[in-house]
């Protein structure tokens, strides 16, 4: 893709290519680790039938920090090598604007 074409739509952005990731990549392995805990391992030994299980409190902590982290990663866009370079130049740096809006 080229680093100065206009993403208008989720449609206009290219595939996610894992070795063109170059900086931030301990901050992925992070996000991965969230959301395994989050979604998958927490879960499978939570007892959902009491209130105050500690897993379930794990959960919520877990599903908070992968959010976070997955917007920031998102909105930097300070990681990722769209012309395979090998370095990530200026206009490549495009995070994205998210416009938070109430839906009735």
């Amino acid at each position: 893709m080229d680093p100065t074409a206009t993403v208008n739509t989720v449609a206009d952005i290219p595939s996610l290519d894992v070795d063109r990731i170059v900086d931030r990549q301990s901050d992925f392995t992070d996000l991965c680790v969230y959301y395994s805990l989050y979604n998958y391992t927490l879960p499978s030994i939570a007892d959902f039938g009491t209130e105050e299980n500690t897993e379930k409190q794990k959960i919520s902590f877990y599903q908070q920090k992968f959010n976070i982290l997955f917007d920031e990663l998102t909105a930097s866009g300070d990681w990722y090598d769209f012309d395979d370079s090998g370095t990530i130049a200026s206009g490549e740096k495009q995070p994205w604007q998210v416009n938070l809006k109430r839906i009735r």
